[in-house]
């Protein structure tokens, strides 16, 4: 009698503390997507109760983040649980564990896709005076000309004569985003593939804001799922400065990134469409010494979400419009499903609740 007394007191404990368990989960810059996002799904999250989840009002928690880099390095910590972040960045970062010899980055599981961002690439309108840059391509060529020589002057000493000098030009300075954001793997990314010479300026958004609408920097990237809260709203003085440029079709982006369009009902301060890639967004999980208890709390986390995500894609108005893109997966039937819907995802790279997810839910 004692010992079932005992196991009922433990069954009930047990409940209480799964009733109340939450999910830790690093989203991103304050006033960013990934910010956005965690705090509708918070919201969003809140409203299930139902017997048998473990999810219920207020145990949806957002760590501070300052990117996507900086939640691979603290994903690690016990105390969270999932991530937001860039798959440019977990790539990047298995390239690193392969030259090292290391397998770190493998301990990195795809628990979903989460949709995708686009890059966002800002000039300032003074840097480029006769409006000859519209793309990233066009910016190469700004850059080349400012490097090239010009014949010394026909005035000139005859001793001076036939040699060159250098244009007296300022080198093009690019805000590429700090070191903990997914930012600057992205447009590292660019300068390399596309061969772009230009200076880097490593600073997170706002100081490259001020300093991008200051005229102390040319060119400012951004990645974010548009429209991107910080940037819904300009004045017409800050328009004035500033000018948005895009990311021609390139087939070695092709490879790596997504081509989008970033809408002109996007953004009201934005005059037409301007084509450029998406990085896509995925939800991570650490696997390495993972405990059953954590295992548990992310597939209960996919069962409340799958519950409540017809709901946020519903209310277009009040949640962000970069949950259109977020697939719960359930529909892919087989592992060839799988890899044509997201052929950058292998699939031993997917965490093991997600196909167990599917599997519970497919149609």
């Amino acid at each position: 009698m004692r010992k079932s007394i005992l196991c009922l007191a433990l069954a009930l404990l047990f409940s209480a503390m799964q009733a109340n368990a939450q999910v830790n989960i690093l989203g991103g810059v304050p006033g960013g997507t990934y910010d956005k996002m965690i705090r509708e799904l918070d919201k969003a999250l809140g409203k299930v109760q139902r017997e048998g989840k473990t999810l219920s009002l207020n145990n949806v928690t957002l760590s501070d983040s300052k990117g996507s880099f900086y939640n691979y390095v603290h994903l690690k910590n016990s105390e969270n649980h999932l991530a937001l972040m860039q798959f440019d960045v977990l790539q990047y970062q298995r390239g690193l564990d392969l030259d090292a010899g290391t397998e770190d980055a493998n301990h990195y599981k795809v628990v979903m896709p989460f949709g995708e961002e686009e890059i966002h690439i800002f000039m300032n309108r003074a840097s480029d005076p006769h409006n000859l840059v519209h793309n990233l391509d066009d910016l190469r060529q700004l850059i080349e000309a400012s490097e090239e020589p010009e014949k010394a002057a026909e005035d000139s000493k005859p001793e001076d004569k036939g040699k060159t000098a250098r244009k007296k030009r300022k080198r093009i300075r690019v805000a590429m985003g700090s070191n903990m954001q997914g930012t600057y793997i992205t447009a590292s990314n660019l300068k390399q593939k596309l061969e772009l010479n230009w200076t880097e300026a490593k600073m997170g958004f706002n100081h490259s804001w001020r300093e991008l609408i200051n005229g102390k920097i040319d060119v400012l990237i951004f990645v974010g799922s548009a429209p991107v809260e910080a940037l819904r709203k300009i004045s017409p003085e800050v328009k004035d400065k500033i000018k948005m440029i895009g990311i021609a079709s390139n087939p070695e982006l092709d490879k790596i990134y997504t081509p989008a369009i970033i809408s002109s009902n996007r953004y009201s301060w934005l005059d037409e469409d301007v084509q450029t890639y998406a990085v896509p967004t995925v939800l991570v999980s650490y696997d390495k010494n993972e405990s059953e208890s954590h295992t548990q709390l992310i597939s209960n986390f996919l069962d409340v979400l799958h519950e409540q995500l017809p709901a946020i894609q519903e209310d277009q108005f009040t949640y962000h419009p970069a949950w259109q893109k977020v697939n719960m997966l359930y529909e892919l039937d087989s592992p060839d499903a799988f890899l044509a819907a997201y052929p950058y995802i292998p699939l031993w790279m997917y965490h093991k609740t997600t196909f167990d997810f599917v599997k519970r839910n497919r149609k």
